[in-house]
């Protein structure tokens, strides 16, 4: 669980950029980050390597937001498929029980 709370940084970090410069994909980075950080931290914590995937992603999602251009484009895409994976790994956790 400790290596979850790598991303909280970043979060905060995302959140800080989005006071200074309000847009739509950063909004939608900012969102789908935290329904990801949420979802991994309710129901995941079977795997250190999941955790530290999801701490990743998150980072780079982050720091790719304020180079702009199609770059930001790209880490929305990469946000939005992190939290649809982890999504969908706790979904299937949850049907196994």
């Amino acid at each position: 669980m400790k290596r979850l709370y790598w991303a909280i940084p970043f979060l905060l970090y995302e959140a800080a950029y989005l006071f200074w410069r309000l847009t739509i994909p950063g909004l939608t980075v900012m969102v789908s980050n935290l329904l990801t950080f949420f979802v991994e931290y309710r129901y995941g914590g079977e795997s250190r390597e999941s955790e530290e995937l999801i701490a990743v992603g998150i980072a780079m999602s982050s720091l790719l937001l304020p180079i702009g251009g199609s770059i930001t484009s790209f880490a929305t895409i990469f946000a939005g498929f992190l939290f649809l994976l982890e999504f969908t790994a706790a979904f299937v956790r949850a049907s196994r029980c």
